[in-house]
């Protein structure tokens, strides 16, 4: 009885384990869509913030990070940083609580200053 027990609450355990990622994995991507679309209809270039979803999604945090897009390589014609308007890359991570889990959205975009 002890063996089938411990093989029993073993199982057990990897199911709630595989349930909470897979929870994570439907939330982040509607959360990280969501927050990018708030950045998308802004009017101004979305800076490095960070924040939580509210009361809505309790444990989840999101933080953005821009910077100026840029290209590795020696064949760029244009150096994208001496444009009037350059493209952004913005990464916009969700994470939840203190778990390990973290979804990673990269966008490129031009914003009008």
């Amino acid at each position: 009885i002890a063996i089938a027990l411990v093989a029993l609450f073993g199982s057990q355990s990897r199911s709630l384990s595989q349930a909470t990622e897979a929870h994570f994995n439907v939330a982040a991507p509607m959360l990280a869509s969501g927050k990018l679309a708030e950045l998308v209809a802004g009017t101004e270039t979305p800076n490095s913030d960070e924040g939580d979803f509210g009361e809505d999604f309790p444990g989840y945090r999101w933080k953005i990070a821009t910077d100026t897009a840029g290209f590795d390589g020696s064949e760029v014609l244009i150096n994208l940083e001496e444009l009037e308007n350059p493209l952004q890359k913005v990464e916009l991570t969700v994470l939840w609580s203190d778990s390990n889990f973290q979804y990673v959205l990269t966008y490129y975009g031009r914003w009008q200053d």
